[in-house]
């Protein structure tokens, strides 16, 4: 049956790549690790060429999708398909997009690299949209998020959430300069909240909101302040003390905390995205107030996180009296 061309007409061009492992190696070269363990050595100038970074060290070494060297220049067209497939110009049978998406980089009709379509959809946004050529792969992108509304995968709703954050144009207001000033401006002076109270005595993995990559983000600045302010009343967020664990991952921040002194002392309604991020909607969040802190508890579809501020430098929150089998406490 002959492949209909027709709808590739104004499609966007990707490059074919795989996804490997790659670590500096003492002679300025670079070994790459793929899928299947196949292992391979690029010169310095072959790895800028050839590699586009997914997650990566200060060294260099982490995660990218290595451009096939045959590949070098060429763009081929593809289209996205209704049924989560990708229709590639000049390949007989579809390809599940999931499988498409560690095979391939963004690219420009030329061959010029964009982004590799395995980094997640916020970061492929930003560096078309920086690229300023790239407006066939913005609409693309869209479509993308778009397929994984309503999915089951928690990184394909994670991703298609992080996306709608980026680009709703939701923001806090703060242009870079501000929010650089933010960041830096120090706090108290014996350290953030995991420093000056017991919270490590719980678990470990403490930081600041303020040092999470995501917090450069203004719609995520946004969708916290939404979630969280009415509890921190005039605590700066980007000073809240947080820990996250994968879903799956046995965190029970909870139950830690009660057996290291932080009671609970109330279950709050779960955080909703609204307008913000549709869809959205935690577990039941558990709040614990104790030892000079606050704190709350809460999962989503893709980890487990807690939060913690001091009492007394935030609002005047008060949480529901917790009820337990009949009896009220509190």
């Amino acid at each position: 049956m002959p492949i209909d061309t027709s709808k590739f007409k104004n499609a966007p061009h990707c490059t074919l790549a795989s996804l490997a492992y790659v670590l500096p190696m003492e002679d300025g070269r670079w070994q790459t690790v793929n899928d299947g363990g196949d292992v391979n050595v690029l010169e310095d100038a072959d790895f800028h060429r050839r590699c586009q970074v997914i997650a990566s060290a200060e060294n260099g070494e982490g995660v990218y999708s290595v451009i096939a060297p045959t590949e070098l220049g060429v763009a081929r067209k593809y289209v996205l398909n209704a049924d989560k497939t990708v229709s590639l110009d000049g390949f007989e049978e579809p390809i599940d997009l999931a499988e498409f998406r560690k095979m391939a980089v963004r690219s420009t009709a030329d061959g010029k690299v964009l982004a590799s379509l395995a980094q997640t959809l916020t970061d492929q946004w930003n560096k078309c949209t920086e690229s300023r050529v790239a407006d066939d792969h913005l609409m693309d992108i869209r479509m993308m998020a778009e397929a994984y509304i309503g999915s089951e995968d928690p990184y394909e709703l994670h991703d298609y959430r992080m996306y709608s954050l980026q680009t709703g144009g939701m923001t806090d207001g703060l242009d870079f300069m501000a929010l650089m000033a933010k960041i830096n401006a120090i706090g108290h002076p014996d350290g953030p909240t995991h420093e000056r109270f017991p919270l490590k005595e719980a678990f470990e993995g403490w930081q600041e909101v303020r040092n999470l990559p995501t917090y450069m983000s203004g719609g995520v600045r946004f969708a916290f302040d939404l979630f969280m302010r009415d509890m921190l009343g005039e605590f700066p967020d980007d000073r809240v003390t947080m820990v996250a664990l994968p879903k799956g991952d046995d965190a029970q921040f909870s139950e830690k905390l009660e057996e290291a002194g932080f009671d609970l002392v109330g279950m709050l309604k779960p955080f909703e995205g609204g307008n913000v991020l549709p869809g959205y909607r935690t577990n039941d969040v558990a709040f614990h107030r104790a030892r000079g802190v606050d704190i709350v508890v809460f999962s989503d579809f893709a980890a487990n996180y807690a939060y913690a501020w001091p009492t007394e430098e935030g609002g005047k929150f008060e949480p529901p009296a917790l009820q337990i089998g009949g009896f009220k406490f509190g």
